[in-house]
């Protein structure tokens, strides 16, 4: 069990060591392990059309920085693992938005997704 606690601990550090000597690949993953949390909130409130937008927009990044099959391979594992870590790290905020999807946290959240893509436009 240390063991397995251990390595979860340890799995940040070790999937940033993992990109550090690819600059393309470390700004993919921090842009994915930022973007994570929201998506799986989205999902979470059952606001696919935010979610989407979300989705679209970690689409773009990663078509602005791979290059070939095997950077694209690595972009899906990335994107898993990021929203593994969300899952993990926001369990207990992601039952509570599942429990209410038409609540004011989860109306709030879609607000200001909207928001924040709208200024980006």
């Amino acid at each position: 069990m240390r063991t397995v606690v251990l390595a979860l601990l340890l799995l940040p550090l070790t999937a940033l060591a993992q990109y550090e000597d690819h600059p393309a690949q470390q700004e993919l993953w921090e842009g994915m392990t930022n973007t994570a949390p929201a998506y799986e909130m989205l999902i979470a409130c059952e606001r696919d059309v935010a979610a989407n937008m979300v989705w679209q927009d970690v689409k773009q990044l990663t078509a602005s920085l791979v290059g070939n099959r095997r950077d694209i391979d690595i972009a899906i594992e990335m994107w898993r693992e990021a929203r593994t870590q969300a899952q993990i790290e926001y369990h207990d905020v992601l039952e509570a938005m599942t429990r209410e999807p038409n609540g004011e946290v989860c109306n709030n959240l879609e607000d200001r997704v909207i928001r924040l893509f709208n200024q980006s436009v």
